[in-house]
């Protein structure tokens, strides 16, 4: 056993109803391998629910574009189960604020996160973008992935044709906020991602090989329409900082990319964790507790750490 939750273990319905947490994990991974991200925030009262987005493990990457139709509806489901746990006569009876819903999530779904708050293709610029690059530049590192199924996305999306403009929204009202870890947005371009207005923190790794800074977290921040927008990024840091440390995990040893998964060329994981957990963490408190002194926390004059670049439009 990892971790410190307890299976089964008694509800505390004293200061209910909580807030609600949705945890969306990486491509081809499952919730495992962020139970220090659940745990975390159970422990600080919010109720945390993670879909297992149905991924087997492919290297080239097939069914990527599959999966970025799948995962929206896939957290719009995991609402209206959490709807059905709190109703009268369910498990968690008027335990879940449904009024109070975040989305977090890493790399895919940090990509969840941003197309749930409703940010929307933008597929002429993202083949525009793509048309420039030389195969092993790792910003296309997705486009052969998707830009040939784009047609297939429209079909699995519903969708009569292809749009020329911007997709519609796979976005869900009840989400009222995010925060996309290392999160792709390189298929939404700045038009797409206008389209949000939820609060959002971005957390990203300097150094990011999985989803550069520049098609994640940056323009996450610079385009969305939010009116509270932060964005964190651990300098030097890669991809994988924001999984569970792999002594928690073991079955990783055998990995074939064990020592990209579990060792990062800049910070040592429980550093990194421990700074996503107070960022992360006061941002929740702040928006869906409405917790001032967790707003101070995020305030600029309030972060002042070593590896730590901060932008925010909070005052």
């Amino acid at each position: 056993a990892h971790g410190h939750a307890l299976r089964d273990a008694a509800i505390d319905d004293g200061q209910g109803p909580y807030p609600l947490v949705v945890l969306s994990h990486g491509f081809m991974l499952s919730p495992a391998w962020y139970h220090t991200l659940a745990e975390q925030y159970a422990s600080y009262g919010f109720i945390v629910l993670a879909p297992d987005h149905p991924e087997e493990f492919d290297p080239t990457f097939g069914a990527m574009w599959q999966t970025l139709i799948d995962r929206p509806a896939a957290v719009s489901r995991t609402l209206d189960y959490a709807e059905g746990l709190t109703a009268p006569g369910g498990a968690m009876a008027g335990l879940i604020d449904m009024t109070k819903v975040a989305v977090v999530g890493h790399s895919y779904g940090g990509y969840t996160a941003l197309a749930a708050a409703g940010a929307q293709y933008d597929m002429a610029a993202y083949k525009a973008r793509c048309a420039t690059l030389e195969a092993d530049d790792p910003h296309a590192f997705f486009c052969m992935p998707i830009v040939p199924n784009e047609a297939a996305m429209a079909e699995r999306a519903g969708l009569e044709a292809v749009s020329d403009g911007l997709w519609p929204s796979f976005g869900d009202p009840r989400v009222t906020a995010i925060i996309p870890m290392a999160g792709d947005s390189y298929l939404f371009d700045a038009a797409g991602l206008a389209q949000i207005s939820a609060p959002m923190l971005a957390i990203a790794g300097g150094a990011d090989t999985g989803t550069p800074l520049d098609w994640g977290a940056q323009p996450a921040y610079a385009y969305a329409s939010s009116a509270q927008k932060s964005l964190v990024v651990l300098e030097g840091g890669e991809h994988m900082l924001f999984t569970t440390p792999c002594e928690n995990q073991p079955w990783l040893s055998e990995h074939p990319y064990y020592e990209y998964f579990c060792f990062d060329p800049a910070w040592e994981k429980p550093a990194a964790l421990d700074l996503i957990h107070h960022f992360s963490t006061a941002f929740l408190l702040a928006t869906l507790k409405g917790d001032q002194d967790a707003h101070a926390m995020l305030l600029p004059a309030a972060v002042h750490f070593p590896g730590i670049e901060y932008a925010t439009t909070l005052e």
